[in-house]
């Protein structure tokens, strides 16, 4: 890669020391040491998962790093964790819950949780009061949602801005921010903005592309609602959201998934079900006892609407990951991936 400018060994551990540091994923920033030697990074010292210790091997990767060395970046569950949730209480009660949601949603920068009022009723979680964007509204949504206890997420929250910007003001912003992003060309993308409310039309390559520009255009103070008529030519592949990874949740977007009509406000898959629950759930079973790379006698598979759940215990982050391509390739249309790594 060709940097536009040379950086200081000195001025890139600030940037990884200071992502760290404000990053919700990581627990303790203050026990990994960071070393950078010609542009070579070092991270070395104690993290409590193997989630945590990806995260932080992303955020080593800064403008002018070459390589990022973790080898002495030790996954030690000891750090004022539990050895297994197991040792947790199965059934946290509502109050626990909310104040759970409530810890989450203080600590999530893009979310001002002063403005949101939370209501619990047997895990089924209500959001309602003001964000002043609609990605602060979808990332309250994930954050809930990816709390332990919550099953349900009914997201109330309105967006209201203070600056009165007009509709072509908006468009200028929008514009802006999806000409700046590296992974869409602004010509792929056409927006159209009234009244507060983006339609935005055009052809990406993959969904991810289309969900980041509606990310983009979400993320922009004033914009209440989001239309994407965006066409994603690569749109075969369901996706595989892992909130330790992933910035955006699929799931809270209204073209990827839909609301039922069942009380507990469940959302299922748009993708076309070609087979039935219960022959996904032997496909999946096939395709995980087939697998040289999943231990299948430890995995537990539960289908409900083409969504399938995957619950037990791995050995690596890398099985777990095998275990729900194994559920896509089993003809799932989305994985939610339970599983424990021990």
């Amino acid at each position: 890669m060709n940097y536009t400018r040379d950086r200081s060994d000195t001025e890139i551990a600030a940037e990884i020391r200071k992502a760290l540091e404000w990053s919700v994923f990581v627990n303790y920033p203050s026990m990994i040491e960071v070393e950078v030697d010609d542009g070579e990074v070092t991270l070395s010292g104690i993290v409590s998962s193997p989630a945590e210790k990806n995260r932080a091997i992303t955020y080593g990767w800064v403008n002018g790093v070459s390589d990022v060395n973790t080898s002495d970046l030790i996954v030690s569950q000891s750090l004022e964790q539990p050895n297994n949730r197991n040792d947790q209480p199965d059934e946290p009660t509502d109050r626990e819950i909310k104040q759970a949601v409530l810890n989450a949603l203080f600590y999530d920068p893009r979310v001002n949780s002063f403005n949101v009022d939370i209501d619990a009723t047997y895990g089924r979680i209500t959001l309602r009061g003001e964000v002043d964007n609609l990605e602060s509204k979808r990332s309250a949504e994930q954050t809930t949602r990816n709390t332990r206890g919550v099953t349900t997420v009914y997201n109330r929250l309105k967006v209201r801005s203070e600056n009165q910007l007009t509709d072509n003001q908006l468009e200028k912003k929008a514009r802006k921010a999806i000409a700046g992003d590296s992974w869409i060309a602004d010509d792929d993308v056409t927006l159209l903005i009234e009244n507060g409310v983006a339609d935005i039309f055009g052809t990406v390559d993959s969904t991810y592309e289309k969900n980041k520009a509606e990310s983009l255009v979400s993320a922009i103070e004033g914009i209440s609602y989001v239309d994407n008529n965006i066409t994603a030519e690569d749109n075969d592949t369901p996706y595989v959201y892992d909130p330790y990874l992933d910035e955006y949740d699929p799931y809270t977007y209204t073209w990827y998934y839909q609301e039922s009509s069942d009380d507990l406000g469940q959302h299922y898959s748009r993708y076309n079900n070609r087979l039935s629950d219960a022959d996904i759930k032997r496909e999946i079973n096939d395709e995980l006892w087939w697998s040289p790379f999943v231990d299948s006698d430890d995995v537990n598979v539960s289908v409900k609407n083409a969504r399938a759940t995957l619950t037990g215990t791995v050995s690596s982050m890398s099985e777990k990951q095998s275990a729900a391509e194994n559920a896509i390739e089993g003809g799932a249309t989305s994985v939610e991936n339970k599983l424990t790594i021990q």
